[in-house]
């Protein structure tokens, strides 16, 4: 299976991509991501990556200097019903007409978006989930709630 990685974190932090990459290879995925020079559009080759994916996670952080290539990346997958799950901190401001598998989540203080991913990978029996919402958090969640837990211990 693959899975695209497409973030936007500040250069202290991407030892968290490395983990959530190895987390990743842990369930049998190959990583791709996203290695174009044009950082501000989204090129054939990125859309070729992502539209063969089995899985997209966005990152954005609040130091992060390509939040608009990771958020139309992502727009691009949720268009094209990748199964994809968007990680944004807190502190990053997101248009209202966001929508979907996203995660908020406080680098200091992570024990919300936590209980929200341990959540939504294991939904209550009587409640029928729809699967396409439920797909990516049984791909990608173990991985994410790794990431997340990483962001915390840093700070």
């Amino acid at each position: 299976m693959k899975a695209f990685l497409s973030y936007s974190v500040s250069d202290n932090n991407e030892y968290i991509l490395t983990v959530l990459s190895l987390k990743l290879r842990e369930n049998n995925f190959s990583i791709n991501t996203n290695l174009s020079s044009y950082h501000n559009i989204l090129d054939f080759n990125t859309i070729k990556q992502i539209g063969s994916s089995h899985l997209f996670i966005g990152i954005v952080t609040e130091k992060g200097n390509e939040i608009k290539r990771v958020l139309d990346e992502w727009e691009y997958a949720v268009k094209e019903n990748i199964p994809n799950i968007l990680m944004i901190e807190d502190r990053v401001s997101v248009p209202s007409h966001f929508k979907g598998n996203i995660i908020r989540f406080n680098m200091a203080n992570p024990e919300r978006a936590i209980n929200e991913i341990q959540n939504r990978m294991n939904p209550p029996k009587e409640k029928s989930s729809n699967i396409h919402e439920l797909v990516p958090w049984l791909l990608g969640g173990a991985a994410i709630l790794a990431a997340i837990g990483l962001f915390a211990k840093k700070n």
